[in-house]
């Protein structure tokens, strides 16, 4: 309900609709992409750590549509505290559940495959 209104998608929330639902779940990541790339308050003295580098936004941004933006703001803290870079992925990621770690690692491991796909011609 909060993308769908973040987004003024006014339709009656359908989770059977797979295009409602990809429209939502694209806007979730734009959404995310966007608090990681600049310093954002997300309430309870909590807020990200602005990334640059593309790589590392993309996988920040995947971590938090798995476990939550509150989640990997906490990690950014965590890290940052103990001396290490709260933009880089690797960083962060030992504060992250292992699901979410999991996660991200075959979301990027597909999307290399899908890029490595894209690079390839296949003349018949």
């Amino acid at each position: 309900k909060e993308m769908q209104t973040r987004m003024g998608v006014k339709d009656k929330y359908d989770p059977f609709d797979p295009a409602l639902n990809a429209h939502l779940g694209v806007g979730y990541l734009r959404y995310l992409h966007d608090i990681f790339s600049a310093k954002t308050d997300l309430g309870s003295n909590l807020h990200t750590v602005p990334v640059r580098s593309a790589g590392q936004l993309e996988k920040l941004a995947v971590a938090a549509f798995n476990a939550g933006e509150g989640n990997v703001a906490q990690a950014q803290a965590r890290a940052r505290r103990e001396g290490k870079d709260p933009t880089d992925y690797d960083a962060i990621k030992p504060y992250l559940p292992a699901s979410t770690r999991e996660y991200v690692t075959r979301v990027t491991s597909l999307r290399n495959e899908i890029d490595l796909g894209a690079d390839s011609t296949d003349i018949a």
